[in-house]
């Protein structure tokens, strides 16, 4: 259970069992580093918010909102003609691995699955 104790209007520290996160509403950072990373408010930052009756939208990075999303879907993806329209591509051709025997004696019976007999 988190517990969130404000320091200032943006600065919260928040206590989760035996350990303490500081939550800067401001800039957006916590010290669990999650939001930092991801852009969306770590447990410890909702916490922060709900303590203080905010709304999570506005502490939410604008990547996720719709109005992004629908201004990088906003251009048409060009349709693309088949293979014969292809350049041909000269140098070196490229070859899957080989394949080599690993060491030690082959299995001889299949695998079981963890339910089957």
């Amino acid at each position: 259970m988190c517990t969130s104790r404000p320091s200032s209007e943006t600065m919260h520290e928040v206590a989760v069992e035996n350990k303490a996160f500081v939550v800067d509403l401001k800039n957006r950072a916590c010290t669990c580093g999650w939001w930092a990373l991801n852009g969306i408010p770590c447990s410890h930052a909702f916490e922060s918010i709900r303590s203080m009756r905010g709304h999570l939208d506005l502490y939410v990075d604008g990547f996720f909102k719709m109005e992004f999303v629908k201004m990088a879907y906003k251009f048409p993806i060009p349709a693309l003609e088949g293979r014969q329209a292809w350049m041909p591509v000269f140098g070196n051709k490229v070859y899957p691995p080989r394949i080599r025997r690993m060491p030690g004696r082959p299995k001889t019976k299949r695998r079981r699955e963890a339910l089957e007999i």
